[in-house]
């Protein structure tokens, strides 16, 4: 158990060379140097609540080498992270110079933006600066139509429903990545077309636990039995940003995600072909309004966009959006 009594340093880190003091080679377990640590960030309070929310015994906030000094903060007491550090024994110095880690041992630096989560299964897996877990997009391709399957640490969310009957697919995606409907915590359905709602009815049945959304617009549209909660432009479900996205319908409704560098559109454009554009104008329910909607997509910045109707963009997506969007003028 590694020594409480003080907190974490704020101060930025010292450039200044290590002191030549010798180090004790037997593990004190009342003591350690604190030295260090003074680089690391302390995680709050909020943070580790959010982390055991989701299930997470430790946080780890950095891995760090430095003159042949390994340094990790762990968190898992009750009241607040806790950083340990267990440097090696040095090695007596050869020169003035601070020596380079060895390519083949290196320990590379995490971005700044994004830090390491333990689970209670042992997996580490990358976090976002919000101090929640990264998100993972799993398909579920339904032919002409998809739906997908979003992960979160221990918490799953599934972006419309496909056909009716699509639920077993659904399911198969929840279980090929790990998780089950019991771990399905939100339903978002981006407009109330039947490709999109069809198994509205069964995939709620399966996720008990799950809230469902639709945008206030289209929920008179939308046939289930569930509770559907009313989207709002800007708000936030499962750590991801809601983007009103009118036009296909009134309603719809795009999922956007900042910090994984994602987009889920809808139908607000599709990929079908391999060429981006609006729906189809039969299936538009105002077609000023879905112009202006991909003007307002255009605007923000993803390496990624999923689509209902064609495939993956896995690069460059909002660039390729944007070009397209400089056509609509």
């Amino acid at each position: 158990m590694c020594n409480q009594d003080q907190p974490h340093s704020h101060a930025p880190h010292s450039d200044a060379p290590h002191s030549d003091a010798p180090h004790s080679q037997g593990h004190n377990h009342g003591q350690f140097d604190k030295a260090p640590l003074q680089r690391f960030r302390p995680i709050g309070r909020r943070r580790f609540l959010a982390g055991v929310g989701q299930g997470t015994f430790a946080f780890i906030s950095e891995v760090a080498t430095a003159r042949n000094v390994i340094a990790i903060a762990l968190g898992t007491t009750t009241t607040g992270l806790v950083a340990c550090a267990a440097p090696p024994a040095r090695a007596p110095a050869t020169s003035a110079a601070t020596p380079v880690p060895d390519a083949a041992t290196a320990i590379p630096a995490t971005p700044a933006a994004t830090e390491m989560v333990m689970t209670p299964t042992g997996a580490i897996v990358a976090t976002t600066a919000s101090g929640l877990a990264s998100v993972t997009y799993q398909q579920v391709n339904l032919g002409f139509v998809n739906a997908y399957v979003l992960v979160r640490g221990n918490e799953v969310a599934v972006v419309d429903t496909g056909v009716a009957n699509s639920q077993g697919k659904i399911e198969e995606v929840i279980k090929a990545a790990g998780r089950s409907w019991t771990d399905v915590r939100h339903v978002i359905l981006t407009h109330y077309h039947q490709d999109h709602v069809g198994s509205m009815d069964a995939v709620m049945a399966a996720s008990t636990q799950a809230t469902a959304y639709a945008g206030a617009a289209d929920i008179p549209q939308i046939q289930t039995s569930a509770k559907l909660q009313e989207l709002t432009d800007g708000q936030e479900i499962f750590g991801l940003q809601i983007v009103a996205t009118p036009g296909h319908t009134a309603g719809h409704m795009s999922v956007y995600d900042p910090a994984g560098s994602a987009f889920i559109t809808g139908d607000a454009i599709v990929n079908e072909g391999g060429a981006i554009g609006v729906s189809p104008a039969q299936y538009t329910a105002d077609a000023t309004a879905a112009k202006q909607s991909v003007l307002k997509i255009a605007g923000l910045k993803f390496e990624t966009a999923y689509f209902m109707h064609g495939s993956t963009l896995d690069t460059g997506a909002s660039d390729a959006i944007a070009k397209y969007a400089a056509t609509l003028n």
